[in-house]
């Protein structure tokens, strides 16, 4: 697991090179054809309602294929947040809210455990 510094062509090889699976936070702008193909296939397949989980399997990207999933939160004060992550972990029905739990843990562990021992 790691933040969206981590989704790139250096760790995904790492990955490969020992049968790791990863999950990565994914920022718009870090592979600008990943986004770039995300956005549009999102945006053909996705309801009028806004569902709150998306996810596109099978993206091209190099000699690999990657997945990504969005997920629509509330935050705890009441505004909506978007969190995107990247994974070569085939993405389901079944699957996809754990797997959002499992990259959110990542960013919890970061941004509040972190900063709280900073404070």
């Amino acid at each position: 697991m790691g933040d969206s510094l981590y989704a790139c062509e250096t760790v995904f090889n790492l990955c490969r090179a020992h049968k790791w699976k990863y999950i990565c936070r994914f920022k718009e702008g870090r592979i600008k054809s990943i986004s770039t193909e995300f956005k549009a296939i999102k945006e053909l397949e996705q309801s009028k309602d806004q569902n709150s989980l998306v996810w596109v399997n099978d993206i091209a990207y190099k000699d690999r294929t990657v997945n990504l999933m969005e997920a629509t939160m509330k935050t705890e004060d009441g505004k909506s947040k978007e969190y995107v992550f990247i994974t070569d972990i085939k993405i389901t029905k079944k699957n996809v809210e754990r797997l959002i739990a499992a990259g959110r843990s990542r960013w919890k562990i970061e941004n509040q455990g972190f900063n709280e021992q900073k404070k």
